[in-house]
C-alpha cells in the first residue's frame, strides 16, 4: 500500500503564526490513503511570545494527522517535524474515520504574537488518477 507513495509537497509562504487560521490542500483525483511525511517551518519574521503549532487533519479533527510546534525563534531557524519531535498521529482513508473528504486542512493556532514562517508539507499518496 505505501510501498510506492506519489509524494506531493504543498508550500505556504510568509505564513502568519500570530493568527488562527487555516489553509486546505486539496487531494488528488483518486487518492484514497495518504500519509504526512514531513512538516517544515522556515521562519521569515521573528516570533515572539509563545511557540505556535501548525497542525494537518481535517474539518473535524485539525489535529488528525500531523502537528508541528515552531518555536519563538529568529528569520532563517528551520523547524522540522521528523527532526525536531513534529508529532504524526495518523493516515487519512477515505473511506474510514474522517469520511470522504476533498481536502486535508492545515490549521495555524495562532498562539505566537508576532511571526511568520514559510510552511512545507510533504504528503505520501498511495494512488493518483491520471
Amino acid at each position: 500500500m505505501y510501498d510506492k507513495l506519489h509524494v506531493i509537497t504543498y508550500n505556504f509562504a510568509a505564513a502568519d503564526l500570530s493568527v488562527e487560521g487555516t489553509k486546505r490542500i486539496p487531494l488528488p483525483k483518486g487518492a484514497q490513503m495518504a500519509r504526512v511525511l514531513d512538516i517544515a517551518a522556515e521562519v521569515t519574521t521573528d516570533t515572539t511570545g509563545s511557540a505556535a503549532t501548525v497542525a494537518v487533519g481535517y474539518a473535524g479533527d485539525p489535529y488528525a494527522y500531523a502537528a508541528l510546534s515552531v518555536p519563538v525563534a529568529t528569520a532563517g531557524e528551520v523547524v522540522n517535524g521528523r527532526t525536531e519531535g513534529g508529532v504524526f498521529r495518523g493516515v487519512y482513508q477515505a473511506d474510514a474515520g474522517a469520511g470522504d473528504l476533498d481536502y486535508l486542512t492545515v490549521t495555524i493556532d495562532g498562539a505566537a504574537t508576532a511571526g511568520a514562517a514559510n510552511l512545507t508539507i510533504a504528503v505520501g499518496f498511495d494512488h493518483i488518477d491520471a
